[in-house]
């Protein structure tokens, strides 16, 4: 009797138990009101700290940095050997004259009668040829003729007539060409020369 009563007693109970329970949210559920479809959100979490705003204007593009300047090399310009007095005066008197092959310019030095000037570089520094030699020693002129050309070596003065070299001058074969007409030339460029020199020492500066 009490076995029956007692069944069915039991039964109620759990019934209401489980319908309270499911009032509540259900078997673990947040004890919060939840809405359906929604997350639950987790208890006591920070929210996540934003980026500090930069002052920035819309549409504006960030100013890069400029680079650094290099300083500029500096370029030796090239060096050039610089003429001497005697080796200008013989080119310029080469430019004036073009049917003149060759010239060149003698003086005593300390170590003997050397070759200052020339429009043939190869010559420069060597020993006075023999004609140079005597000019200077005899104030005479030689004239010489080989394989059609002449070869003229007489005195150089200065502006005051006093020797200071010996000029050589070798002029291109020419049809009719006259050994007076050659002496003649000769002479007059060697005066011309003259006019230029002011002494010994500022023709061999």
């Amino acid at each position: 009797m009490m076995n029956k009563i007692t069944l069915p007693l039991v039964a109620a109970v759990v019934a209401v138990g489980s319908s309270a329970l499911w009032a509540q949210g259900g078997p673990g559920m947040n004890s919060q009101n939840s809405q359906p479809g929604q997350q639950p959100q987790a208890m006591n979490q920070p929210a996540p700290a934003q980026p500090a705003a930069q002052n920035i204007v819309p549409g504006a593009m960030p100013m890069a940095k400029p680079a650094p300047v290099q300083p500029v090399a500096k370029v030796a310009a090239p060096k050039t050997a610089k003429q001497g007095a005697a080796q200008q005066l013989v080119n310029s008197f080469h430019a004036q004259y073009p049917n003149i092959a060759e010239i060149g310019l003698s003086a005593n030095k300390a170590h003997g009668c050397v070759t200052v000037a020339s429009t043939d570089k190869k010559d420069i520094g060597e020993k006075c040829e023999r004609e140079a030699v005597l000019g200077l020693k005899t104030g005479k002129t030689s004239i010489e003729k080989e394989d059609g050309r002449y070869a003229v070596s007489l005195p150089l003065r200065d502006i005051h007539g006093k020797v200071v070299g010996s000029l050589g001058l070798e002029f291109k074969p020419k049809p009719g060409q006259t050994k007076a007409a050659v002496l003649s030339q000769a002479k007059k460029i060697a005066s011309q020369m003259g006019t230029k020199i002011s002494s010994k020492s500022a023709l061999l500066e």
